[in-house]
């Protein structure tokens, strides 16, 4: 059985929290079908993600690798907003007599931790899409350039 590198980052994540991970996953479903697609059209023309990577030699192969993390990026970039969201609705159960506090107050900070792991998971699939972005350059210098 073969697990994607995005799943394995998000329960890595959800495990280092010591998160249950069915009040999360449910959310992941969609993000991680849409890479799992993904992965498979790769798959059935022979290429999976981290051999693009390691052939990649043209400016055309390292602006695809770039587009592939920004969408990574963004995808990390929703799940933050959603834990910011929820993070705001469990504040609000201070109001709610039937609520412990303690509970209200685990969720709060668990939300918290998500939006911010989850921010910097995007920062980083941004940093990986400008670098390259720098080889697509690199790369498009030295076709340029005569050969000797």
């Amino acid at each position: 059985m073969r697990i994607n590198i995005k799943s394995e980052i998000l329960l890595a994540v959800a495990a280092l929290l010591g998160l249950s991970l069915s009040s999360c996953m449910w959310m992941m479903v969609p993000m991680m079908a849409t890479h799992d697609e993904q992965t498979k059209t790769m798959e059935k023309s022979g290429w999976t993600f981290w051999k693009k990577i390691e052939v990649a030699d043209s400016p055309q192969e390292h602006l695809s690798i770039a587009k592939s993390y920004r969408q990574d990026a963004e995808d990390y970039r929703l799940l933050a907003e959603e834990h910011q969201r929820r993070k705001a609705a469990y504040q609000s159960y201070n109001d709610k007599p039937r609520i412990e506090k303690s509970t209200a107050e685990f969720m709060v900070i668990h939300c918290q931790r998500l939006v911010e792991k989850f921010t910097e998971l995007a920062d980083e699939m941004e940093s990986l899409a400008q670098k390259h972005e720098v080889m697509a350059e690199k790369s498009a210098k030295h076709q340029r350039e005569p050969l000797e």
